[in-house]
């Protein structure tokens, strides 16, 4: 499994520039347009929400500018590196990974990951 964890971290450093790119179309009107008007529907607004596997921060940064407070994730420090020029009051982002998650217990209402959300005209 380390071996894995290596490698995908590899991967997905190497491909940081080219998804930063790419990512705010996604988000605006791609396959992940619908990802935060659906968690809208479900999450209050001022809640504290964890954006694990959150890339370069972009849809982090969406949450934060819908009312939330909202701290990135991700293994990648090439994609935090990027995701970091968003920061701001309310918005957060740190290296880390789903094994071992550096946050504070209690301290989060919600956790997303984009990767596993489908949202369906």
């Amino acid at each position: 499994m380390e071996n894995w964890i290596s490698l995908s971290k590899v991967k997905w450093d190497k491909q940081a520039e080219n998804w930063h790119q790419r990512s705010k179309s996604m988000w605006k009107n791609g396959s992940r347009s619908k990802i935060i008007p659906f968690f809208m529907k479900h999450v209050s607004i001022g809640s504290t929400i964890v954006d694990l596997g959150c890339g370069d921060g972009y849809g982090t940064y969406l949450l934060r500018s819908q009312g939330y407070v909202a701290t990135g994730m991700d293994f990648s420090d090439e994609m935090i590196m990027i995701a970091k020029s968003q920061e701001g009051e309310g918005l957060s982002y740190l290296t880390g990974d789903l094994m071992n998650l550096p946050l504070k217990k209690g301290g989060i209402s919600c956790g997303i990951n984009s990767q596993l959300i489908r949202v369906d005209s």
